[in-house]
């Protein structure tokens, strides 16, 4: 068996952790207590997610899609990237679970025209590129209300692609 580590940080007691895991699991031991920890939390996001869901009607401004379970609320411009931009809802966009993800991971993005464009990347995986080729070039959908800043798009430095 292959064992493969996609750990953000490097501290070597979660790399411990893991494997203890790993060989717990290769024994068919399942059982894990939840553990507490604290962490930071993003005030205010709640906020910010309602009310670009209602600025796009409930609906994903890319597919169209209207379930609310599988829609949120995506910064343009990263949280972690610029405080003055988190509750801004110019800086929202209400996506889809799979296109946030596309979006998030720069798989795909927005231009300045707020059209769809694909990264050299997605095309790496033919299903994915597929699923989201009816997208491409597509215009998002407009919001009711406060739309989103074209120099956002600009200092959205993660979402280049």
């Amino acid at each position: 068996m292959k064992l493969s580590f996609n750990n953000e940080t490097n501290d070597i007691a979660d790399v411990d952790q893991e494997i203890r895991l790993i060989q717990q699991q290769q024994k068919r031991g399942y059982f894990v207590d939840d553990q507490r920890s604290e962490q930071k939390i993003r005030v205010g996001h709640k906020v910010f997610a309602d009310q670009v869901k209602l600025n796009y009607g409930y609906k994903c401004a890319i597919t169209g899609i209207t379930t609310k379970d599988f829609l949120v609320s995506s910064h343009i411009v990263p949280w972690s990237e610029n405080k003055e931009y988190r509750l801004d809802p110019q800086n929202g966009i209400c996506l889809s679970v799979l296109v946030d993800k596309a979006f998030d991971k720069g798989y795909i993005g927005i231009s300045n025209e707020y059209r769809v464009i694909f990264a050299p990347k997605l095309y790496k995986d033919v299903v994915l590129s597929e699923l989201l080729r009816p997208y491409e070039n597509k215009k998002i959908k407009y919001p009711n209300f406060a739309p989103p800043k074209k120099e956002i798009f600009g200092v959205a430095s993660k979402r280049k692609i």
